[in-house]
């Protein structure tokens, strides 16, 4: 009988220690090294090798469905950049990147396709002659992440 009751016992743990234990991962866990891989992508971005005249301005990252197309998570990042080139030089200088856009001096013109893709300096109302987006789309660590579902 008491081998019978601990094996009930072993089995009620599991099955209320495996779904929080998932639900942990899925909440908490997932996102925690999904968010440290972003900050590492923008600490990379953010020593990059830069055209003359050029400077960077800032730094931003985005984990999630960042298209909107399904259940999956990845990373967006780039940085904003002021330069004197033109916009060819621009794009010729970081060809290896996926996106690089001119923003927009108009301040109600904002270039990114989604809200949480935004850079504070551009949302302030900084000076946006002369500024760039450089950025591209990266694997996340883990698809268990809330933030893709």
């Amino acid at each position: 009988m008491k081998i019978l009751k601990r094996i009930l016992l072993a089995i009620l743990a599991i099955v209320i220690i495996v779904p929080i234990g998932f639900m942990a991962f899925f909440l908490f866990i997932g996102p925690a090294l999904n968010d440290a891989r972003a900050s590492s992508i923008e600490k990379e971005l953010s020593r990059m090798e830069l055209p003359p005249e050029t400077e960077i301005i800032e730094t931003a990252s985005y984990c999630g469905n960042t298209d909107g197309t399904g259940n999956h998570v990845e990373i967006w990042a780039g940085v904003l950049i002021r330069s004197e080139l033109t916009e060819e030089e621009i794009s010729q200088f970081f060809k290896d990147y996926e996106i690089i856009w001119a923003v927009p001096v108009d301040e109600n013109e904002y270039p990114e396709p989604r809200d949480d893709m935004k850079f504070p300096y551009l949302s302030s109302n900084g000076e946006r002659t002369g500024c760039y987006i450089i950025a591209d789309y990266y694997k996340a660590v883990t698809q268990n992440d809330i933030r893709g579902h």
